[in-house]
């Protein structure tokens, strides 16, 4: 919660730094280390190239497609099928001929409507009621989107994933932890 609460107070240093000429927006601030930060605090500078070098560093990240895991799955997952299940350690299964892939069923149900995949939370606009949620995984940020939706399908977690326990509070059926979701299914396909 600190940097919920820090939030309106890091905004008005950021309102200080845009006066000073630091940088262009209050908002560039979240783009500094609290090092460069407390610097820039102490001898303002121009900081515009760093703030800029910043964001588009970020927007690079944001593209890439992290690997669920690195190496071999722990062992101690791959002998329990309990752990594979809560932690979701399993490889992804495919039946190219069949047309569909597995998970693990963290919300009971079955629910047919179309999908959505969602990256970030600058999309959630573009969800409507009814649609099939397809992220790579969620955060409270994302519940908002849990009234709205008749699915849950994620890349990451085991059925005590936050994906998995938020839609088992609403009663959406959900399959999380299918690793490949957001890199198979594309917006308007329709999803059993």
């Amino acid at each position: 919660m600190l940097p919920a609460k820090s939030r309106l107070l890091l905004l008005r240093v950021g309102e200080l730094l845009v006066e000073s000429g630091a940088v262009g927006y209050k908002e560039d601030i979240f783009y500094l280390f609290a090092d460069e930060l407390l610097d820039v605090l102490e001898h303002p500078k121009d900081v515009t190239d760093l703030v800029e070098r910043r964001m588009r560093e970020h927007q690079e990240n944001k593209q890439k497609q992290v690997p669920a895991y690195y190496g071999p799955p722990p062992a101690a997952a791959r002998e329990d099928p309990l752990l594979e299940r809560i932690f979701g350690g399993k490889l992804p299964e495919v039946d190219e001929e069949a047309r569909q892939f597995t998970g693990y069923a963290a919300s009971q149900g079955v629910y047919m409507g179309v999908v959505k995949v969602v990256r970030d939370p600058a999309e959630f606009a573009k969800v409507q009621k009814g649609d099939v949620l397809v992220c790579k995984t969620t955060t409270p940020a994302w519940t908002v989107l849990f009234s709205v939706v008749g699915a849950v399908v994620t890349d990451a977690g085991g059925i005590l994933s936050h994906g998995g326990t938020v839609a088992r509070e609403y009663r959406l059926p959900a399959v999380v932890g299918t690793k490949i979701a957001t890199a198979t299914l594309k917006d308007g396909m329709s999803l059993r």
